[in-house]
């Protein structure tokens, strides 16, 4: 798995998808890496910490990174 498509572009705006799974080993979404965001996390490695997204085999990483820069 590479880097997925989290983002739709309308007018001017980057459109997240909440429901979009990002970490398929913890079954994390992008709604639950905002939530994460929300409550202070400001790095990858916070997110890991609040959501364990990224901290299985990786491979998500560069996508949790992805919607941290987005968010």
């Amino acid at each position: 798995m590479g880097i997925i498509i989290l983002y739709k572009f309308d007018g001017g705006k980057n459109i997240m998808n909440k429901d979009e799974k990002v970490c398929y080993c913890f079954n994390v979404t992008v709604g639950d890496i905002e939530k994460a965001i929300n409550e202070g996390a400001d790095s990858l490695g916070a997110v890991q910490q609040a959501t364990k997204a990224g901290s299985g085999c990786g491979r998500c990483s560069a996508n949790v990174e992805k919607v941290l820069q987005n968010y």
